[in-house]
């Protein structure tokens, strides 16, 4: 198994943070939309590294 960092799923994560912030910071969005949408990518990604470990 690859390290985290080596993952596309880690940089697909990344990338869809770094958007989300870069969106709020430009008000296209609500940060609480951000926040919420953040932390369901990032749980699909825990999940699915928990599950690749299997």
């Amino acid at each position: 198994m690859k390290p985290g960092l080596k993952t596309t799923e880690f940089w697909m994560t990344m990338a869809f943070h770094a958007s989300a912030a870069a969106l709020v910071a430009l008000g296209q969005v609500d940060a609480q939309w951000a926040v919420a949408a953040s932390g369901i990518v990032q749980a699909i990604y825990s999940f699915s590294r928990g599950y690749a470990k299997k």
